[in-house]
């Protein structure tokens, strides 16, 4: 695992949805997390000299990344809501 990436749900209305999506450190006093989105950036372990990295690398709020180097790759992600929380 190259990066792993974890976002929160929060709802601030009572209403039970996600009003905004905030980083982890950044949950205001008094609101829910409802969700959570993880993002995980595999690489492999070996170089492919055949191959070059096109991709630009943009989620969870980084700053877009093209490696262009000779390692495959993969993000994936995930939202899970949470079921038993309590404001």
């Amino acid at each position: 695992v190259e990066d792993l990436q974890i976002r929160l749900g929060i709802d601030t209305t009572g209403d039970t949805s996600v009003d905004q999506y905030v980083s982890p450190g950044a949950v205001p006093a008094g609101a829910a997390v409802i969700s959570a989105t993880i993002w995980l950036r595999v690489r492999a372990e070996d170089r492919d000299f055949a191959f070059t990295d096109p991709a630009t690398y943009d989620y969870a709020d980084l700053v877009a990344e093209t490696p262009g180097d000779n390692y495959r790759r993969i993000v994936v992600s995930k939202t899970i809501q949470l079921r038993n929380t309590r404001a």
